[in-house]
């Protein structure tokens, strides 16, 4: 029976993902990896051949072993025995859109448009540039703002006159070379005849 653990942490503005595995009785090690926005940043492989061949009670201890190990790196990455030369700055691969106010943006011409933009980690994320389109409008405009710590921003802006078939609100993100976009299609509402 293999054993193992999967542990999200967070310290200051990074979010670790702590990994321990036992790889098998074929390679006796018990693995910790520390991963930081996707990226291998720190190991720690343990080997257990002193407890082969395994038995009930020798499964006991590599447990032990494995569980043990996991919270060893969880506290050493909390009190900065294990620390980062450098701070993960990168950007991440991709960025989630969503548009708060989904239901309520557009009154009559005028619209408000609630960003929020978030890291696939859940994290929020701050200065985005946000960019709104109208596909299908007569005259191609685009409309910007930057996300804020919290990770929202705030478009206003009048519609303009649409002609193409299939209008759309179109919203896209980006922050160094991540990107990320969402796309709502406009109904044209019915006309009455009287």
């Amino acid at each position: 029976m293999q054993f193992g653990h999967n542990s999200n942490l967070k310290i200051g503005s990074a979010t670790y993902h702590i990994q321990t595995e036992d790889r098998g009785a074929g390679n006796p090690v018990i693995d910790t990896t520390v991963y930081v926005q996707g990226r291998v940043f720190y190991r720690r492989p343990t080997s257990y051949s002193d407890l082969l061949p395994l038995d009930s009670a020798r499964e006991l201890t590599l447990k032990q072993r494995v569980d043990q190990q996991h919270l060893e790196v969880m506290e050493d990455l909390r009190s900065g025995k294990i620390t980062i030369d450098e701070p993960p700055t990168a950007a991440p691969a991709s960025l989630i859109m969503e548009l708060k106010n989904s239901t309520s943006w557009l009154a009559g011409r005028h619209a408000i448009l609630e960003v929020a933009v978030r890291s696939p980690d859940g994290a929020n994320v701050s200065g985005a540039k946000i960019i709104a389109r109208i596909a299908g409008a007569a005259e191609p405009q685009e409309f910007s703002a930057l996300s804020d710590a919290a990770g929202h921003a705030r478009i206003e802006f009048d519609v303009p006159k649409i002609t193409g078939a299939e209008p759309a609100l179109e919203l896209s993100a980006s922050l160094g070379g991540a990107k990320g976009s969402l796309r709502f299609a406009l109904k044209a509402k019915p006309r009455t005849t009287g």
